[in-house]
């Protein structure tokens, strides 16, 4: 996919600022549109750090976080001062940032799972609609529905 100029090279579709100043070791050029909105650059600060704490299997496999966890038993972890989902930090690093209004959802229904190959983007109906019919919802749970 060619990036438009004057574009985030994330995929993002946001439009980047233009260069105030000649930076060779970031490549920006004076009058010249950046490559990246800042903070969208594919490979964020940290990666190296992340991996680390995934028990990476085999592509089929769950891959656990072996991290912290929240009080839903999802992956946690610290990044910029904020508490950030494992499953969506591992989105963020394979495919780039995630869209406004858009949730990381798993395939496999398992919060620890950070595998790539589990992972899809949807909106917040898309997430209840998959939790309903995979039988998930709390009041699917507790029958409280009858």
């Amino acid at each position: 996919m060619e990036i438009p100029y004057g574009y985030c090279h994330c995929g993002c579709g946001q439009k980047t600022k233009i260069a105030d100043k000649n930076h060779t070791r970031s490549g920006h050029v004076k009058g010249e549109p950046l490559r990246y909105v800042f903070n969208h650059h594919p490979h964020p600060k940290g990666v190296a750090d992340f991996w680390p704490k995934v028990e990476i299997r085999s592509g089929n496999d769950c891959w656990h976080w072996k991290g912290a966890r929240n009080t839903d038993g999802y992956g946690n972890l610290r990044r910029n001062k904020k508490s950030c989902k494992a499953h969506r930090i591992a989105w963020e690093i394979t495919n780039g940032p995630v869209p406004n209004g858009f949730y990381v959802l798993h395939k496999c229904d398992n919060p620890l799972c950070c595998n790539p190959n589990h992972l899809f983007l949807g909106t917040q109906k898309e997430n209840v609609d998959d939790m309903t019919a995979k039988g998930r919802g709390w009041w699917q749970k507790t029958g409280a529905a009858e």
